[in-house]
């Protein structure tokens, strides 16, 4: 289970973030929500910057809340 993104994006990917944040620098990260939904506001932030690949990575593989990620954990945690 994953809890950031630091950890489903390569340094690869970061570039593409950055690089892509540069071009469209209208486009604004929520930090607040990313605490609280990290998939969908990562997800929400990668498709505004032209990262569709990206975004359903967010997607899939970071939880959709953090009660979504309390859960996962204690499933984890009983295996």
């Amino acid at each position: 289970m994953v809890s950031s993104s630091a950890e489903i994006f390569t340094s690869e990917d970061h570039a593409r973030i950055t690089a892509a944040a540069r071009v469209r620098r209208h486009v604004a990260f929520d930090e607040v929500a990313a605490l609280r939904t990290p998939g969908p506001a990562w997800s929400s932030y990668l498709d505004a910057l032209g990262l569709p690949d990206l975004a359903d990575r967010a997607r899939a593989r970071l939880p959709a809340d953090i009660a979504d990620f309390a859960a996962r954990s204690r499933d984890i945690g009983t295996r």
